[in-house]
């Protein structure tokens, strides 16, 4: 092993251990993510990645456009708060490129007036994020965004929130306005919002709507548990080819763990 080497993979034990260290020593604290006091109540899969699919259909002549909004909890904080510790000393980025981890980005698609739809007609949950709305609302907290898109070749595509509590969860689907889409068509087939209900880290359908003909796939339970879920699922297909943007046919739903797998979940997380 050459010297380069053996620095790089010191340094990044290292920054491990630091992480280690703040995240296990210093506080009590649990998986990727940490909390700001000793509780003896804290759940110890509150930190652990939560996963969120977006598959849109195989040759789509439209794009789409994704926003994950969410607003940590008041005393939690996930492993995106750590990101800098994924940086060697020799300022190349050790953070995992292989898994799409969210790491608030501060931009969201779909922002304003005819950005995404005709200015005419946009408005929030018709074609503009809520995201400016959700920062006023929440003045004193962080609300933390990353634009994304699907997969464009059909593929379903894992994104990952960073920590399982958190006081709101939104996700957002655009499929904006081009060559392809008329210009008083809405182009938003889907989105929800999700927020904590004081339960632990239990959350609550706040709101859910879709610009397309067919919501019957949109199926979301109104409270879940992120610890006793194993995934958010979104996707789409296509049922009409009359328009680019009219047989767009959104689905979503959120998977329980197995009875197996919630038995092993620790009591403090029900």
């Amino acid at each position: 092993m050459n010297k380069t080497s053996a620095n790089i993979i010191a340094a990044f034990i290292t920054a491990c251990a630091a992480l280690t260290s703040l995240n296990g020593i210093a506080a009590q604290k649990f998986g990727f993510g940490t909390i700001t006091k000793p509780s003896s109540d804290s759940c110890s899969l509150w930190g652990s990645l939560y996963p969120i699919s977006i598959q849109q259909p195989d040759d789509e002549p439209v794009r789409y456009y994704v926003n994950f909004i969410w607003v940590e909890a008041n005393s939690y904080k996930g492993i995106d708060e750590y990101a800098d510790f994924y940086i060697t000393p020799y300022s190349q980025n050790a953070w995992p490129s292989s898994i799409n981890i969210l790491t608030d980005g501060g931009q969201a698609f779909c922002m304003g007036d005819g950005e995404c739809t005709a200015a005419t007609i946009s408005e929030v949950n018709k074609g503009i994020s809520a995201y400016e709305n959700l920062k006023a609302e929440f003045p004193d907290k962080k609300v933390s965004v990353v634009k994304a898109q699907p997969d464009g070749t059909g593929i379903l595509t894992w994104f990952y929130l960073p920590l399982r509590k958190v006081d709101l969860l939104r996700i957002e689907v655009f499929t904006p306005l081009g060559s392809l889409t008329a210009a008083n068509e809405y182009v938003e087939p889907v989105y929800f919002e999700y927020r904590a209900t004081g339960k632990g880290s239990e959350l609550k359908l706040h709101e859910w709507g879709s610009t397309s003909d067919d919501k019957t796939y949109i199926s979301l339970p109104e409270t879940f548990n992120p610890v006793l879920t194993s995934d958010i699922q979104v996707w789409f297909t296509r049922t009409n080819q009359a328009g680019p943007a009219w047989g767009i046919t959104p689905k979503a739903h959120i998977d329980f763990v197995t009875s197996a797998q919630s038995d092993r979940v620790p009591s403090n997380c029900k």
